[in-house]
């Protein structure tokens, strides 16, 4: 059928026009004053036409405000959420910070130790090079002036 629309309220009488597929000049109009109810066929009139643009103008006005309105929460939103994960990404990093640090003194600590361990290994190969020979089972100083004769016994 048509859409409903309400213009200028005012104290003694109320305008409400219905849109519909007739010609502008042939629109009805109910008028409404103080209980009584009449209809008639009018043109609309320069008037009217100022307060149905006046209104249509108050309606984009508002709704321009709520899309951007709208818009602005979900950029919000949006804003919050890309927040959020930048701060759970930090909080990785962090760890990892710390786990780096954890493996850094591990590695100087094993190369210390590394270095220890080639220092007594030159050592055990220089001592066994010395053409020293140990007889375990013997007491101490069992081999007298003589260690050869002592072996050949």
């Amino acid at each position: 059928m048509g859409q409903h629309i309400q213009v200028a309220p005012s104290q003694e009488n109320t305008m409400e026009y219905y849109t519909t597929s007739t010609p502008l000049s042939q629109r009805q109009m109910r008028h409404t004053r103080q209980g009584e109810e009449q209809t008639m066929t009018t043109s609309m009139e320069e008037p009217y036409h100022a307060e149905l643009l006046a209104a249509i103008r108050g309606c984009r006005v508002a709704i321009e405000d709520k899309i951007e309105t709208v818009a602005l929460e979900g950029l919000q939103t949006d804003l919050r959420k890309v927040s959020d994960k930048v701060k759970v990404v930090e909080g990785f990093i962090v760890e990892l910070q710390m786990e780096v640090d954890t493996l850094h003194k591990q590695l100087a600590q094993d190369i210390e130790k590394s270095r220890t361990l080639e220092a007594r290994l030159e050592d055990a190969k220089g001592s066994s090079r010395w053409n020293n020979v140990c007889l375990l089972g013997f007491p101490e100083c069992a081999e007298g002036a003589s260690t050869e004769a002592f072996v050949e016994q």
